[in-house]
Parts: C-alpha cells; sequence; structure tokens
C-alpha cells in the first residue's frame, strides 16, 4: 500500500453550472450590434478619461513650477499653526514633536558613555560598580 487516498474530483452541482452558464455573455446575431455599441462607448470613455488625466498632469506641472519651494519643516510648521488656530491641541502638539525631530535630530544628540576602568579597581570598588554592597 502506498499510503495515498483516491480523490474523486466533482465538477460542481447542476444549481452551480446553471448560475455560471446563466452569467456568461451569449453573442447571438440580436444583440451584437448592441455589444459593439456597448464597445464603442466604453473605449470612447477610456479615451476620454486618459485625456482628462494628461490635461491635469500638465496643468499641476506648470502650477508646481509657480509654487514657493518649501522645505518638510516649513509644512510642518504651517500644519501646527493652523492647528492651533483651530484649537486643535492634540494634532497641534503632534506636528510640534515631529517638528523637534528635524530641529534637534537625533543624530545631533550627545549621549553620555560612562567607562570604568576596572584593570585598577580593588575587588571592594569593583562590587559597588557592579552594584553588590561591599564586603
Amino acid at each position: 500500500m502506498t499510503g495515498f487516498k483516491s480523490i474523486k474530483i466533482t465538477r460542481g452541482t447542476q444549481e452551480s453550472r446553471d448560475q455560471l452558464a446563466g452569467m456568461q455573455t451569449r453573442f447571438t446575431s440580436e444583440n451584437a450590434r448592441d455589444m459593439a455599441l456597448r464597445s464603442v462607448e466604453s473605449r470612447a470613455l477610456a479615451k476620454a478619461r486618459r485625456e482628462k488625466l494628461l490635461v491635469s498632469a500638465k496643468d499641476f506641472l506648470k502650477l508646481k513650477d509657480e509654487l514657493p519651494k518649501l522645505q518638510a519643516t516649513d509644512i510642518i510648521h504651517m500644519a501646527m499653526v493652523e492647528a492651533l488656530a483651530d484649537k486643535k491641541f492634540e494634532d497641534a502638539a503632534r506636528y510640534a514633536n515631529m517638528l523637534a525631530e528635524y530641529q534637534t535630530p537625533k543624530l545631533a544628540r550627545v549621549e553620555t558613555t560612562n567607562v570604568h576602568v576596572v584593570q585598577d579597581a580593588s575587588d571592594e570598588e569593583l562590587r559597588i560598580l557592579a552594584g553588590l554592597p561591599p564586603f
């Protein structure tokens, strides 16, 4: 015995086959003209959408050149001032926190590191450094 099971593959119930048959589009000589007209309308609509997208993209590129050059900090600052004007203090605090990260970046912060030289330390000093009580 190989241990493999025999699996019976079914094609589905008659009800599911009927549902699939109902969903299929049937082209006949009567509806072929209607389908062709719908296809033409769909392609014309897609073409109009593409042209509208191209026009809006060109308008954006023209407008982009006229806008002042803003840095990220300027935009965050404007958002913070607007939040304060609208009395949305939680949002203003969040923007202030973001702005602080740009003004004093983490890499510029000074981190202190204490280095203890243990070569010349006595046993009692080593116990104190390790947080153990002295003898």
